[in-house]
């Protein structure tokens, strides 16, 4: 069996494929076509699904199951039209409840997989993938509480369920339950000892604590388990936003701005994309807003949590609200930073808290002009290009997929390598996690070029050995 096999077979299991009790002629056929994918032979389980739709297009099971097939492959639409199918043949169908939820999920569609999980549970309410999966999505759409209460609600049928401690331990990190989420992620590894996710997080909660040595191993423990289970990896498709939800997010956010009379200038990435490529990059997983510094924080998140249809989630504390507020927009799932920027003689200060110091870039003074984009009159910094050049430095004009400002921004403060350091290796692992070869060995590269590492060495060396096997194997 080989990688995508592996990878198909696990995913199938975990979408609990059941087995199939039908006396219709399709019956063998189906059986056949529910072993192939089991077993990762996707593209026989997809010619045996079809060749049984073509004699019985209204076969809700098999709907149901080409639709799963369809998610695994990256094709998160057509498998919601597909599953979509099946629940209008069989409304009561429970697993393409929660089949439909994951595509949803998928494509951003984040108020529709919650109504989809529930619509599962409420068919099962022992369902623990589905509360496991609903905590996820409200999650995403930083419903915490409520999240918490579902990972609660799947661990109560599912004790040594590791997957959920996890979640659960992510949830409580971001409220800022910093014990509690520690916990959580040692429960997890219990029952993995080489849970790569539970020691990055564990990471990222000593760097919170400004245990940044500490922080540091945890990143190095993660990452050696990850090399270690890339065995089994294949690239999954990218977390990245999708451009056109990202679109109305943006224009939802501009809106709830101009009623509340709240001024505001696109910056960072989603100024760059729209200067130099004339939309949102494709690469990208948020978008990025510039306020005033002088902007009340609190009134702000009432009005556009209670009144616009936006969330919070990370830390709320003064010290983090003060440099920074993350939003995601409830109906797309798409995570909007807003920055805040502080005079500071004749520059000024953005970036966010941090222990033991912030971390913060600095940029020359500047005014804003007018810039249309979607329709639109929107300011962004004047001049633009100054912006590009302080942050990203002369090449801001040659896209690079793998530039992180956090870790490798021009115009950072002094004194902040080892801040920057460790955010790189958390997300070095997040890349290592998901099988993203390439991106990985953009943050051993943006990491080597300013600070030494043995283990970054080892490790980039590795990558470049994958890379060039897959490749020859493409």
């Amino acid at each position: 069996m080989n990688r995508k096999q592996r990878r198909a077979a696990n995913k199938a299991q975990a979408r609990g494929i059941p087995r199939v009790r039908r006396s219709e002629w399709a019956d063998s056929k189906l059986r056949e076509a529910v072993s192939n994918h089991q077993a990762g032979g996707l593209d026989e389980a997809e010619r045996l699904y079809s060749e049984i739709l073509s004699q019985d297009p209204n076969h809700a099971v098999v709907l149901n199951f080409l639709g799963v097939l369809k998610s695994q492959e990256g094709e998160a639409r057509q498998a919601t039209e597909l599953i979509g199918k099946a629940i209008a043949l069989q409304p009561n169908y429970v697993e393409a409840h929660y089949n439909l939820g994951i595509a949803l999920q998928e494509q951003g569609r984040a108020d529709d997989a919650v109504a989809a999980y529930h619509k599962a549970l409420k068919l099962k309410p022992d369902y623990t993938m589905a509360h496991n999966n609903l905590g996820n999505a409200l999650k995403d759409q930083g419903r915490l509480e409520e999240a918490v209460v579902a990972y609660h609600r799947a661990l109560e049928s599912e004790p040594n369920l590791g997957r959920a401690h996890y979640n659960l331990g992510i949830a409580l990190k971001e409220q800022g339950k910093l014990e509690d989420a520690v916990t959580a992620f040692y429960q997890a590894l219990e029952l993995k000892s080489d849970f790569a996710g539970a020691h990055n997080n564990l990471g990222s909660v000593c760097q919170e604590r400004g245990q940044l040595e500490d922080a540091l191993n945890h990143f190095r423990s993660a990452l050696a388990d990850l090399m270690q289970q890339s065995a089994f990896k294949s690239v999954r498709p990218k977390g990245f936003m999708n451009v056109d939800i990202a679109h109305t997010a943006l224009l939802a956010l501009k809106s709830a701005l101009e009623v509340e009379h709240v001024p505001f200038f696109l910056a960072y990435g989603t100024l760059l994309g729209i200067v130099r490529d004339g939309d949102l990059l494709p690469h990208d997983k948020d978008m990025d807003v510039g306020l005033p510094w002088d902007v009340s924080r609190e009134a702000l998140v009432r009005a556009l949590t209670e009144k616009h249809g936006f969330s919070r989630f990370g830390r709320h504390t003064p010290e983090n609200d003060a440099w920074l507020i993350n939003l995601v927009h409830r109906e797309t799932g798409i995570s909007i930073d807003l920055f805040f920027f502080k005079p500071d003689g004749d520059a000024l200060l953005s970036g966010f808290h941090h222990l033991p110091v912030p971390l913060l870039w600095r940029f020359g003074h500047f005014t804003t002009r007018p810039l249309e984009f979607l329709g639109h009159t929107w300011q962004v910094p004047d001049p633009p290009e100054r912006f590009f050049q302080e942050i990203y430095g002369p090449d801001w004009r040659t896209p690079d997929p793998y530039f992180d400002t956090v870790v490798s921004g021009h115009n950072r403060i002094p004194g902040t390598l080892d801040v920057a350091m460790c955010f790189a290796f958390g997300r070095l692992c997040e890349r290592m996690d998901r099988g993203e070869w390439e991106k990985a060995a953009g943050y051993c590269r943006q990491i080597l070029a300013q600070y030494t590492d043995p283990f970054i060495d080892k490790l980039n060396q590795w990558l470049k050995q994958r890379i060039q096997t897959e490749n020859a194997q493409a």
